[in-house]
């Protein structure tokens, strides 16, 4: 018998003991799962704001090539947006993961350097103003 018998014969007995609601609620779970993957960045994102140390600047065009300087707490953190993306090209940030991250393009997407205090937000028309969190 092939490894792939077994495993082929393996799944359709479980699949037999499974009861009817059991299958219901797999293929429901399944099919929520990659609707709720896929629904938050599927428009494209027009501009993005940057918060620093909690203070929101922007929005700036997404469309421009442009770089931009914003000054944390560590130093001076480079964002360049260019190609309807924005990216964080240099960072005072010991590990550099910020910089690691890539670019983001969708609406909602975020890129942060935590140790900096900065994060860039792409938004977009349909994108209401929105708390992530609130502290005191």
């Amino acid at each position: 018998m092939v490894d792939s018998d077994l495993s082929a014969g393996w799944w359709s007995d479980l699949w037999r003991l499974l009861t009817i609601a059991d299958k219901v609620l797999i293929v429901t779970s399944l099919a929520a799962c990659a609707a709720a993957y896929d629904s938050p960045w599927t428009e494209a994102g027009e501009a993005f704001a940057v918060s620093v140390e909690g203070s929101v600047h922007g929005p700036y065009r997404l469309g421009l090539a442009r770089e931009y300087e914003f000054e944390g707490p560590l130093g001076i953190t480079r964002i360049v947006a260019e190609g309807g993306a924005v990216r964080i090209t240099s960072s005072p940030c010991a590990n550099g993961i910020c910089m690691r991250s890539g670019s983001i393009r969708r609406v909602g997407q975020a890129i942060a350097c935590v140790p900096n205090r900065i994060v860039a937000e792409v938004r977009g028309d349909s994108q209401p103003e929105r708390f992530d969190a609130v502290a005191r």
